[in-house]
C-alpha cells in the first residue's frame, strides 16, 4: 500500500480541474500520478538519569508519551504505537 500526502492529492486535483473539466479518469490519473511518501517512523527515547524519574520522548518530534493510571493514584508511561504528538509509528522503547 502506498501513502500519498492529503495536501498533494488535494493539489493534483485541484490543477487538473483548472486545465479542464475533470472527468472520473482524470481524478485517479492525478492521483496515480503522485509519488508516494515514507511513513514517519520513531522511537521512544530515554531523555532521564536512569532513577525512578526517567522521562522519555518521541525521537523525530520531542513530544511525549501518555500516562495511564494503574489504581491506587499509581501511574505508569503508556507506549503506544503512534506518538500522539506528530503521529509517527513507534518502536519500542530503548
Amino acid at each position: 500500500m502506498d501513502l500519498i500526502s492529503r495536501q498533494a492529492a488535494m493539489d493534483a486535483l485541484n490543477e487538473v480541474t483548472i486545465v479542464h473539466s475533470i472527468t472520473d479518469f482524470d481524478a485517479i490519473s492525478a492521483i496515480l500520478d503522485l509519488p508516494p511518501i515514507q511513513p514517519k517512523r520513531g522511537r521512544w527515547i530515554r531523555t532521564g538519569s536512569g532513577s525512578l524519574f526517567d522521562h522519555y520522548e518521541c525521537s523525530l518530534c520531542g513530544g511525549l508519551p501518555k500516562w495511564e493510571c494503574m489504581g491506587d493514584n499509581r501511574w505508569k508511561i503508556a507506549f503506544t504505537d503512534f506518538c500522539p504528538n506528530c503521529g509517527a509509528k513507534m518502536e519500542v522503547a530503548e
